[in-house]
């Protein structure tokens, strides 16, 4: 359990040698533990081309919702590489990530709102699932209480996205489940 966080607080210090922190990660992600999960998933969005290409490898070993934001994060850098391991990395960690989809789903940048709609969408989360998650409550008039200005916030923030782009993130979370249902 000490090694553990040893390597989190390796893979942490930026002034520790590229090389040691990608050792610590790929060892992270070999043991499996969910702690490790966010500290890797910050790697995506450092300079490092190495250590984005690790962090992308390890965070689909380990996977905790905490990671979730900062996988949501990595789609600003518009890599594809990155964007599908983010993409992944939030389809494992699956409906538990719902509440930073719905983050996503409202920023600014259209390649993070369209990565995040093409999530919820593979993974099919219900209002019920945000009912069971806790992020809204269970009680019906909440979801028939919409007003005709939140819907047409809804629409405008949708259709701000260009069509290619959402197109190209709706294939990748395809596929990217489809990677996921072969490994098992």
């Amino acid at each position: 359990r000490s090694s553990i966080g040893i390597l989190i607080r390796i893979l942490e210090r930026e002034t520790e040698s590229p090389l040691v922190r990608y050792s610590a990660a790929l060892s992270l992600s070999r043991i499996g533990d969910k702690r490790a999960a966010a500290p890797i998933a910050k790697l995506l969005l450092t300079q490092d081309s190495i250590l984005q290409t690790v962090a992308a490898e390890a965070i689909n070993r380990v996977f905790d919702p905490e990671a979730a934001p900062t996988l949501i994060t990595a789609f600003s850098k518009h890599d594809p590489f990155l964007s599908k391991s983010a993409v992944k990395g939030l389809l494992r960690i699956g409906k538990t990530a719902a509440m930073s989809l719905i983050d996503g789903k409202l920023s600014a940048d259209a390649h993070i709102r369209a990565a995040c709609q093409a999530v919820w969408n593979q993974l099919a989360i219900s209002p019920e699932d945000l009912v069971e998650l806790g992020i809204v409550p269970s009680d019906e008039r909440y979801f028939r209480s919409e007003t005709e200005d939140d819907t047409k916030q809804a629409a405008m923030i949708v259709h701000t996205v260009p069509n290619d782009v959402v197109a190209y993130y709706q294939a990748m979370a395809k596929t990217a489940q489809e990677e996921i249902a072969a490994e098992k």
